[in-house]
Parts: C-alpha cells; structure tokens; sequence
C-alpha cells in the first residue's frame, strides 16, 4: 500500500490507493472540503446589487412677476416717473403725512392752490377687471359750509379728454384720517386696449380765503385681473 505522499487528489492513510481503489480513503478531509466546497467547485461570489436608483426632484421654474402697471405708487422713488405741476412751484411728494412707508403727494394747503400729480401708462390688450385704488386724507380749517376747496381723480384720454371722474370731493366732506378709494374702470377702459391713459390727481383751494385745506394721497394702484 501507498502511505506516504498524494494518491491522486488527497494525502494517503495507511491501506489506501485512490489510483487503484485500496485501502482506507482519508475521510477527514474529504469531508471537510466537502462542506467547504459544495458540488466539489471553486465558490462563485454572490454579486452585490447596485443601489436602487435615487430620484432626482423637478425643479418648477419660478414665474418673475410683471411689474406694475402704475410704476411708484407709493411715492418712495421720489416723484419719477410721475409728473407734476403747482401753482407755487412746490415739490409735491412730501413726508408730512403718508398712509405707508415715509412718502406720499400732497396737494395744496395754501390758498388759490392749483397742485396735480399724474401718471399715464398702457391698459393691457387683454384683460378682465381693471380697478383704481388708492388711499387718501384730507383736512380743513374752514368753517364755511360751501365747497370752495376741492380733491378730484380722473382718467384721461392721451389728449388730455376725460375718461371717466373716479373721485370729487370738497371741504364739506373731508375724512380727518386715511380712506381706501376703489374704482372699476374696466367697461371704461374697453376701447382703449393697447394704448396710453392718464390717472390725474388733482387738489384746489379758492383764492383769497385765509383758511385752507389739504389733501393726500399715497399708496396709488393700477390693478389688472
């Protein structure tokens, strides 16, 4: 019997020949290698899945909103692009009283006063609703029950015609305190789709009458639907 050295794949043990089928095979370690090794081959690596893929979110675009149609309504850019006139020659944006923020325009408080402020812009082609809104104050010291001092708004054509009259009031009726006004000009403005209107604001005091009164208004708006 072989002994010593391989008989074919595995060490011999005493009384063992794998070659020629003699003897005591060595159990011990065919049979670990049999757990080792199952169906006698070399193992195949188990692979390693890829990672599930990671959804990357959508950005929704952010929309930049259009920019007002009336520009510095609230009167804190100074005057531009609002154009003004007063028969004193004053600078009516002033910071005397203003509904919000440090600016509004005032208009008269002087006798004889003749103060406007006005702006004009393009209605849009294609529209639903247009409304005129702003905020406004106005004081007296009159004691005279007439209207001889007064504060008007109007919408104007491009040669200077009349619209529409949002707003006329008078000495009789000041508020003491700011008011919202609004307007729907939107029937008003039909035939003017595409082109230039006014929005005029307009304040008088009757001349030679030593009691005055103010009028101010801030926070003006163009809106379109």
């Amino acid at each position: 019997d072989v002994i010593t050295g391989n008989n074919l794949f595995y060490p011999a043990t005493s009384n063992y020949d794998l070659a020629s089928g003699i003897g005591s095979p060595d159990i011990y370690n065919i049979a670990r290698d049999l757990i080792a090794l199952p169906g006698g081959g070399t193992p195949t690596p188990t692979p390693t899945p890829p990672p599930p893929p990671t959804n990357t979110p959508t950005t929704t675009p952010t929309s930049t909103p259009a920019p007002p149609i009336l520009q510095n309504g609230d009167f804190e850019n100074g005057q531009a692009p609002w154009q003004e006139s007063s028969t004193r020659g004053y600078q009516l944006i002033d910071s005397s009283n203003s509904y919000s923020g440090q600016y509004s325009a005032y208009l008269c408080g002087y006798a004889g006063c003749n103060d406007r402020i006005w702006q004009s812009f393009t209605v849009p082609a294609s529209y639903t609703k247009i409304t005129v809104t702003y905020w406004w104050y106005s004081d007296t010291n009159k004691t005279a029950k007439q209207c001889l001092d007064r504060f008007s708004s109007h919408l104007q054509n491009s040669s200077g015609g009349t619209i529409r009259t949002l707003q006329q009031s008078c000495n009789t009726n000041v508020t003491n305190k700011w008011v919202q006004e609004s307007f729907e000009v939107s029937s008003n403005l039909v035939a003017y789709k595409g082109k230039p209107v006014t929005l005029l604001l307009l304040g008088t005091n009757a001349l030679g009458q030593p009691q005055t009164s103010d009028f101010f208004v801030d926070a003006v708006k163009v809106i379109v639907q």
